[in-house]
This record gives structure tokens, sequence and C-alpha cells, in this order.
């Protein structure tokens, strides 16, 4: 049940969702004043979440600090690679794994394994949809590594998790017939480190974080990086919000 109201909810506080609906009611509305007040709103609304200096100054301040390669002196036991990296709802899979915005919770894990980083790769990702495509993303990601050379002894599956706090549950349950005492590395976007993190320990996962898939950029003296609307930093505040949202339902359900 927990699952499937959080989805909900995410539905209902996106702020692509609250603009179309003033939007709506500014052009339908009958009260001429309150027209133009939901109007207003939805135009500064809008402003705030496309302007490329607010979004940047909230990524800088949220997301988690990257991680030089060079730091991680020995080798790990186990990489987890937490799901929503993979594009499930793309027609064309049959032969090949398609990949989204978080893409480099993957790439940066494969490149970590071929530098001898790490030497097992934890794929820990059912399918997070309520309806509709059922496709499985440990498993597809699986096939993959498969075929780029990785062997089968160096791959686990978690093919029953399907949101941040079943990642941690079910990838401790595949690790714990390991040694107790084995390094982990977790590899996720940067954004999604700090309620990671906090789940982890709630979880009692020792685990050091390898971010990746940073949203902040490098500060320029431009126009295109101070004032022209972005739609990344559209993006960017949608993940946000649902991170935020994240922590406070977890806090309650007692997951961190």
């Amino acid at each position: 049940m927990f699952f499937f109201l959080s989805k909900f909810f995410l539905f209902l506080i996106q702020p692509l969702n609250w603009i179309l609906g003033l939007t709506i009611y500014g052009l339908v509305g009958k009260n001429p004043k309150r027209k133009r007040r939901a109007l207003r709103i939805a135009v500064g609304m809008l402003f705030i979440i496309s302007n490329p200096i607010i979004g940047n100054f909230v990524a800088k301040t949220y997301e988690a600090k990257g991680v030089a390669v060079a730091s991680l002196t020995s080798q790990y036991d186990y990489a987890i690679v937490l799901g929503g990296f993979a594009n499930l709802a793309s027609p064309y899979d049959d032969d090949r794994l398609n990949l989204n915005f978080s893409a480099n919770r993957l790439s940066q894990t494969i490149d970590l394994y071929h530098q001898g980083k790490i030497k097992k790769i934890v794929l820990s990702g059912g399918n997070g949809n309520v309806l509709g495509n059922q496709e499985n993303e440990a498993v597809n990601a699986f096939a993959y590594l498969r075929r780029i050379g990785i062997p089968d002894e160096n791959i686990i599956i978690d093919k029953k998790s399907r949101n941040t706090y079943e990642n941690f549950k079910y990838s401790k349950e595949l690790l714990k017939n390991g040694k107790d005492s084995a390094n982990i590395l977790v590899i996720t976007s940067a954004f999604h480190v700090p309620r990671s993190r906090l789940i982890a320990k709630k979880a009692g996962v020792a685990c050091d974080f390898f971010p990746t898939g940073f949203f902040f950029k490098d500060w320029e003296l431009a126009p295109s990086a101070i004032i022209i609307p972005d739609v990344d930093n559209i993006k960017m505040w949608q993940v946000m919000i649902k991170e935020w949202f994240g922590l406070v339902a977890y806090k309650m359900k007692g997951y961190i």
C-alpha cells in the first residue's frame, strides 16, 4: 500500500502539474481576479523551475560531492548499483539496454570494474511501475553486462526491489552469505546519495558512496547559465521534489 500511495502523492506534488492546473484555471475560470492571480503564480513557478542559476544553486546545495577515482585506493568486494538507470518503456529493448538520464550509474560502474576498483557488481532494481510495462531492469542490465564481456560470476542481480528501501533490503539479503567484513561501494546519482545514505544506515549496510550524474554545472557568466530558461532545470526540480518527498515519506514509514 505504501508503494502505491507514494506514487500517487508524488504525481500530485509535481510542479508541472500545478502549473498546468493553474494555467487551465486562469484560462477558463469565472472569477477574473482569481484567474489573473492563477496565471501570475503559474508564470512565476515556471520561471523559478526553468531558471538555470536557481537550479544550479539548488543542485550544488543538495547533491553529494564528487569522489575522485584516484581516492579509491583499495578494491571493493561489491559495488551495489541502485536501479533507475534503464528506460524500460522503449519499444526497442529485445536486443539492447536503453538508458535514461541516470545512465552514469551503470556506465561508471563498468568503468570502475575495468579499472579494478570493484570485484563484483550487484544490480539492484526490478520494476517501479505501478501499471503498464513490467520489464525487469536488473535482468536486462545483467544481459547487457554479459554481452560486453563481464563474467556471470562477477554479477549478482536483485530483481525484486521497487524502490530505494528495497534496494538495500534485498541487496543485504543477497550478500549475507558473503564475507561479514566485505567492502561495499554504492553507486548512484549525486541527488540520490543523501537519502540513500540514510537508508543504508538504518538498514545496517556499511558502505561507501560513489556519486554520479551531477545536475550541478560549473558556474558561467553567460546568458544561457543565468537567465535563459533551461528545460534541464525543469527535470532537475522534478527529480529533487521527488527526493524531498521521499525523505518525508521514508521518515514517516521508519525507513530512515
